[in-house]
């Protein structure tokens, strides 16, 4: 999950997917949900306008696995079902973000 420290517009740019399963990406927390991607069949570099977000919002991503109907989130492991780690978040240093899922385990 990622919170921000001051007032931001939110993009996204769905980088691709690579799974057995079928499974959509969203930002899921503030807000109703909004889907960025399902895995094999979003196009790569696929980018999502959001909102703009206030200091202090958490940013919470998730995948919801069709095959199985389950979700799994960005955060610390006890979000998740099974209460394992189901995504990998990586800063770029640049006011940007990488987070990658695996709807299985990491």
């Amino acid at each position: 999950m990622v919170v921000l420290d001051g007032v931001a517009n939110i993009s996204t740019k769905f980088i691709g997917g690579d799974a057995g399963f079928d499974s959509v990406a969203s930002l899921y927390s503030p807000g109703v949900g909004v889907a960025i991607g399902t895995g094999n069949s979003t196009l790569a570099d696929t980018e999502y306008e959001l909102e703009e977000f206030q200091a202090g919002s958490e940013l919470v991503f998730s995948i919801y696995v069709e095959n199985t109907s389950k979700r799994y989130f960005s955060g610390p492991a006890n979000l998740n079902p099974d209460r394992e780690v189901h995504a990998k978040m990586i800063d770029n240093n640049d006011g940007s973000f990488t987070v990658g899922f695996e709807d299985l385990r990491i």
